[in-house]
């Protein structure tokens, strides 16, 4: 019989969740072990691992796996599991949202809403999506949260509260900017159109 002849997979109910490489060291640099410290941007690293799946997304952002292997940050499964409706729904939303397999609407909502166990190909192919998205949002947020240095325009001295204070304005400011810009191309398409008529 085979080992993994009977085994059930479902997202977030099978295995820990390992940064390996330079993720790992950017985990550390946002979170500390067994200890809360002030320079910390994240009391749990289950949370950070939540967090920069959406952010993975939102950025487009996917990173493969570091290859090395030595430096290793674990999220473990039970800490997963505790937390498993807001991982569901973000694995959801990332089944939805993502368009880089190729997949029609039909079978991204047959596939984010099956409440049947997986494939052993299925599960590993939604689990790599959602960890590659986790650690391209670790990356842009170690990018933007730990690396970036503040700059005379910032309107806070202190550098942790600067760079969110940067994050998001700038991220919003690039984001409204870009909807105003396409709402201004869709009023000259519609101000053609009837000038046409």
């Amino acid at each position: 019989m085979a080992k993994n002849e009977n085994k059930i997979y479902d997202y977030f109910k099978c295995e820990d969740f390992v940064f390996n490489g330079k993720y790992a060291r950017y985990a550390d640099a946002m979170w500390t072990k067994n200890f809360i410290d002030k320079d910390d941007k994240f009391d749990r690293l289950v949370d950070l691992y939540a967090v920069s799946a959406i952010i993975g997304l939102r950025t487009e952002r996917r990173r493969e796996d570091d290859i090395d292997k030595t430096d290793k940050r674990t999220v473990q499964l039970a800490q997963i599991a505790h937390e498993y409706d807001r991982f569901k729904t973000i694995m959801q939303v990332i089944l939805l949202v993502d368009d880089s397999r190729g997949m029609s609407p039909e079978e991204k909502v047959r596939i984010a809403f099956d409440q049947n166990p997986k494939t052993e190909l299925r599960y590993q192919e939604d689990m790599k999506l959602f960890n590659d998205y986790a650690r391209g949002g670790l990356e842009y947020l170690y990018n933007k949260l730990v690396t970036r240095s503040t700059s005379p325009d910032d309107e806070f001295v202190d550098a942790k509260i600067a760079n969110i204070v940067a994050l998001f304005e700038n991220d919003m400011k690039d984001e409204f900017e870009e909807v105003e810009q396409h709402g201004l191309e869709v009023g000259k398409e519609i101000g053609k159109a009837d000038g046409e008529k």
